[in-house]
């Protein structure tokens, strides 16, 4: 199963440059600009009809991609990002 080969399931972690607190901000700045966009293209009656829905959202996860990834590790979703934490028990626990 997936538990035996757990060293070949691959995870975002924190780059070796990046500190906890600026992968944790990179993470939260990254997500609220990503529910920003989404809840802006779907909900504003003004843009409504419009057909750039995709385009926007698709630019502002290249964007987070490019600009916070490298800082972070580019986990973007919480549930992938923790799941290094479940998989390996070597993660000290006092890095939550």
């Amino acid at each position: 199963g997936a538990l035996e080969r757990r060293s070949l399931v691959g995870y975002p972690s924190l780059p070796v440059a990046s500190s906890l607190g600026q992968g944790f901000l990179g993470e939260l700045l990254g997500t609220f600009l990503l529910a920003y966009v989404v809840l802006n293209v779907a909900m504003v009656k003004g843009v409504a009809g419009n057909s750039y829905f995709g385009f926007a959202i698709g630019m502002v996860v290249t964007a987070m991609a490019c600009a916070i990834g490298p800082v972070s590790g580019g986990a973007f979703n919480p549930a992938v990002g923790t799941i290094g934490l479940f998989l390996h028990a070597d993660v000290a626990v006092e890095v939550l």
